[in-house]
């Protein structure tokens, strides 16, 4: 899921996956959950503040900014009591309950080993075992740096951001060869 915010009603809402620590602190600067919206609502006064706590948690504020994709692979095993794991702001795996098996977050493509879950049945565990190995689709490239802050794993990108102007470069390029295309067939046709 993208990070995003608007002016609306005279709030910022803000869209965000789920994140325990972005919910403690959205609510202490005041956040609302708007359950119609499925999003949270802040007081305009502290946009900045949201700025802050988005990048801190999300690794972007919902501005514009390149994403890539990253291969991860877990050194050591990381298990999480009675929670989801998350990695760079993302939720990587959640089980809901020891024999419940864990499910892989949203843009979070496991290619070796599957999440796990474990403990007891009220102290159960969301476990990703050492050698498993995913890729996080999607990753802001300004949280990249929350990935180095993590020591249980090693990381590669996979794919390189894309600058925006030679994707529209690209766009344009092929607009001019369709035209073309499209000017060489109208040329045929005229002489049947």
């Amino acid at each position: 899921m993208t990070i995003s915010t608007k002016l609306q009603n005279n709030h910022i809402i803000a869209y965000t996956p789920f994140n325990r620590d972005f919910i403690d602190e959205a609510k202490m600067i005041g956040g609302r959950f708007n359950s119609d919206e499925k999003a949270w609502a802040f007081d305009p006064r502290y946009e900045n503040e949201l700025k802050k706590i988005l990048i801190k948690i999300f690794g972007t504020d919902g501005s514009s900014v390149s994403n890539v994709t990253v291969r991860v692979t877990v050194l050591n095993d990381i298990s999480e009591y009675n929670a989801p794991i998350i990695i760079a702001g993302r939720e990587i795996a959640h089980a809901s309950g020891r024999d419940s098996g864990a499910k892989p977050g949203t843009g979070i493509i496991f290619i070796e080993r599957k999440p796990q879950s474990g403990g007891s049945v009220k102290n159960w565990t969301t476990v990703l075992k050492a050698g498993t190995i995913f890729d996080i689709q999607d990753l802001p490239e300004t949280a990249l740096h929350m990935l180095s802050e993590v020591d249980r794993i090693s990381y590669e990108i996979q794919s390189e951001p894309e600058d925006p102007y030679i994707i529209n470069a690209k766009i344009e390029e092929l607009i001019k060869q369709r035209d073309d295309i499209t000017s060489q067939i109208e040329n045929l046709r005229a002489r049947l």
